[in-house]
């Protein structure tokens, strides 16, 4: 079983936030939830978007505070849900766990380790859990999403590095700007041109040069940033080689 934590208090740890709706992530969701209350985490809120759903996740963690949020996509795929239900959150309710910085979560994460030293590891950074780098070339034949909000936008500097936006953390008072020009972003590039919400958050974090972290072993094609090739000015990250035993997953 694991074991829960002594700390005696949790306030400089972030709040965890979930965006679900459908019967599958709520089931995802309720183990998330629980893996996280086996550690005693504080601070966990959650978003669903029909009644049903709330009352649903209720009738498990009646004491955990959960919202409904209707969200209108308006023709934009259904993977570029979360920005638009965490934008509709923030419109309508707010955060209530005030003066905590942000982990947004997705349903199917599931802990098995106490994420406390995890968090405090990478407290004040942009850290993300997943980062795939881009080599420069690329940028000309590729990433077509990127491309497109370079043709409709223009584009002065480029992310070396494509974001996994399934689990993620940033200061509280960097969130809420981040996911305005973010969803700016997504709603400059119709539905159709809109391919990847995660490259356009990407190119988000270079445009207010935040540097995404990470471990080492938890970047894809380590390296490939580096390789020679393309002409335009780029962004990077910064992967962190001394790993300790707190994965998340």
């Amino acid at each position: 079983m694991p074991q829960t934590s002594t700390k005696s208090s949790d306030d400089d740890l972030p709040l965890i936030v979930l965006s679900v709706t459908g019967e599958e992530h709520l089931i995802y969701a309720v183990w998330c939830i629980r893996s996280l209350q086996a550690f005693n985490y504080p601070a966990i809120e959650v978003t669903v978007e029909t009644d049903a759903e709330r009352r649903m996740i209720a009738s498990r963690f009646p004491d955990l505070p959960c919202s409904t949020v209707t969200v209108r996509r308006d023709g934009y795929p259904a993977f570029s849900y979360k920005p638009f239900a965490l934008t509709a959150y923030l419109d309508r309710h707010g955060f209530q766990h005030a003066g905590r910085d942000i982990v947004v979560c997705d349903a199917d994460v599931l802990w098995k380790r106490d994420p406390r030293s995890l968090f405090r590891r990478f407290n004040g950074k942009p850290w993300v859990h997943k980062i795939t780098a881009v080599r420069p070339a690329d940028y000309d034949i590729s990433l077509r999403t990127i491309q497109n909000d370079e043709r409709r936008n223009g584009m002065s500097v480029y992310p070396s590095y494509v974001i996994n936006a399934g689990l993620f953390m940033l200061p509280r008072d960097t969130f809420p700007n981040m996911l305005e020009r973010w969803m700016s972003k997504i709603h400059s590039l119709p539905g159709n041109e809109m391919l990847m919400s995660e490259a356009l958050m990407a190119v988000t974090y270079a445009e207010m040069d935040l540097v995404p972290t990470a471990d080492a072993c938890d970047v894809k094609h380590l390296g490939r940033e580096k390789e020679p090739g393309g002409n335009k000015p780029t962004a990077s990250f910064v992967a962190i080689t001394d790993r300790t035993t707190d994965a998340p997953t």
